[in-house]
């Protein structure tokens, strides 16, 4: 909600939409942006930290320690359309996905790969999706 109600997040808002608007507005770019960078990334460093040293215990075996959930997170963002709002139900939903692989994996004998193709199908439907959404197809056939 910050960013909805507070300057810096209108000011986040601006920049990010169109950097231009932002400058014609007053809003310095780069102060913004850096301070945008410190902030996610800060966050992101505390979540990575709970989730390999608290969650799965990693930090005695460090070539087990990437999930691949930074790919997941690129899919859940894309999906929610960069809102923070839909990102939590983006997540949720890919959370289900993560979830019910393992068990088919573990039910069905399937290779640990399964979860990481459904994913990445899912992307590149999105991306189509997307395209198509934002460019108009039209097949036109010649008659000779």
């Amino acid at each position: 909600m910050i960013i909805y109600w507070t300057r810096f997040g209108y000011e986040a808002r601006v920049v990010g939409e169109n950097p231009e608007a932002g400058k014609y507005a007053g809003i310095d770019f780069l102060k913004t942006t850096l301070i945008l960078m410190a902030i996610s990334g800060g966050l992101a460093g505390m979540a990575g930290v709970g989730e390999v040293a608290g969650i799965h215990q990693y930090l005695g075996y460090p070539d087990s320690m990437s999930s691949g959930y930074g790919f997941t997170a690129i899919i859940v963002a894309w999906l929610a359309k960069l809102n923070p709002l839909y990102t939590v139900l983006s997540g949720l939903f890919f959370a289900g996905i993560l979830v019910g692989g393992d068990a088919i994996q573990i039910s069905l004998g399937l290779p640990a790969a399964t979860v990481d193709i459904v994913n990445g199908t899912l992307l590149i439907f999105l991306i189509m999706g997307d395209y198509f959404l934002n460019h108009k197809i039209s097949i036109t056939f010649s008659t000779r």
